[in-house]
């Protein structure tokens, strides 16, 4: 339960002689109600969520290299030499994350991203040859 609390702004920026009640909650939600109106106008703090994932072949081996990106809003991530990857600063939402790498298999899922919270995602990259993968092999 969030506690919540009216307090009282002065005037600066607002006409003459008018004050407003301002709600503060440990929510992150606050409203401003003009005094003596019953309308309140409310505005939320907007939150990001994140997102992190970790990508291997079918085998459980990480996967080095594979790109994770969510298109709608421009963020990407490459994964490290544990097959991790984040994205930061995703708007609350459904969108699509994909994965993919140069001679794998990826493919794509929708997601729900919620403020404030960190979705995972487990995905797994197939090759067209169960050789290695050609990132990894570039980098030795």
């Amino acid at each position: 339960m969030s506690r919540c609390k009216w307090v009282r702004q002065g005037s600066a920026g607002m006409a003459v002689g008018t004050a407003a009640l301002l709600m503060l909650c440990s929510c992150g939600v606050k409203a401003v109600r003009q005094e003596g109106s019953d309308q309140a106008q409310t505005a939320s703090r907007v939150e990001t969520a994140s997102l992190f994932a970790f990508v291997s072949r079918p085998g459980g081996k990480p996967v080095e290299g594979c790109d994770v990106l969510i298109e709608q809003i421009r963020r990407i991530a490459q994964t490290d030499p544990e097959g991790r990857a984040r994205i930061v600063n995703i708007p609350p939402g459904s969108w699509v994350v994909s994965w993919r790498i140069l001679g794998g298999l990826g493919d794509s899922t929708r997601m729900m991203f919620v403020s404030g919270r960190m979705e995972t995602l487990n995905a797994v990259v197939r090759f067209e040859r169960e050789t290695e993968n050609p990132y990894e092999r570039r980098h030795r």
